[in-house]
């Protein structure tokens, strides 16, 4: 159901009121002209009867339904993209502690980041505040924060390394067969629009214009769904590259 309301327009430099088309100004009363609103309401009721039409057809569509076989393929490949993510979140966590870093998609400290590289720096500034007999000692401690800055560093490496195919899974494996399953549906809703106008063609050359497309429709939808089917029977491979 369609409302209709009547809309105030303005001229853009003056902002002044100008009534309606199918009104008019007389003695500075608005009156109503009855033949532009018939001709008006005409072209309203000739607007929704379209878009009934239309939205009768669309909900007549029959959709075409997956084979339990493909579906059963996409569950399995969504759920262990849950798991993954979730993998991926709590080894993040353990390599890196900074969610600042974890945030901007790194794991490694940027340069002088690191908690124990700050630290060492912290003491080299008080190297030469320090009277002579702590100057070892700061010194000592200086070498082994660099020390532990320096193992913890190639700890986030040896772990980005690791889990380098768990984290690229979503932005690579899974986003590619996302944006194949997006062209999958709209194959499918073209194929269905295509057969339903077959469906409805009261003449033959609607049927015949129809059918040709049907079967260009068929024929796309039926080379997309191959390319889809082949990315997700990939994951059995692709779990056994992330045991690697």
């Amino acid at each position: 159901m369609f409302k209709t309301t009547h809309s105030l327009h303005f001229a853009p430099s003056s902002r002044k009121y100008f009534p309606p088309l199918c009104h008019s100004v007389v003695n500075g009363k608005i009156t109503c002209n009855k033949d532009d609103e018939g001709a008006q309401r005409k072209e309203i009721g000739g607007i929704r009867r379209f878009w009934s039409k239309l939205a009768d057809r669309q909900s007549n569509l029959e959709k075409t339904q997956m084979s339990p076989e493909f579906l059963a393929l996409t569950k399995n490949y969504d759920a262990y993209k849950e798991s993954n993510d979730i993998l991926v979140e709590k080894l993040e966590a353990c390599i890196q502690q900074n969610r600042s870093t974890i945030a901007s998609g790194e794991i490694v400290d940027i340069p002088n980041e690191n908690p124990y590289e700050k630290l060492s720096n912290a003491f080299f500034l008080l190297y030469g505040c320090l009277p002579p007999d702590k100057i070892t000692a700061i010194q000592s401690l200086i070498s082994i924060t660099q020390n532990l800055a320096k193992v913890q560093r190639e700890n986030q490496l040896n772990g980005r390394k690791a889990i380098r195919h768990l984290r690229r899974f979503f932005a690579v494996e899974y986003k590619e067969l996302t944006d194949e399953r997006t062209k999958l549906e709209k194959a499918r809703a073209d194929m269905d629009h295509m057969k339903h106008e077959v469906k409805i063609a009261n003449t033959t050359e609607k049927i015949e214009k129809y059918a040709i497309l049907y079967e260009q429709a068929v024929e796309e939808f039926d080379g997309q769904a191959r390319r889809t089917i082949v990315l997700l029977n990939q994951l059995p491979k692709i779990k056994t590259t992330h045991l690697v």
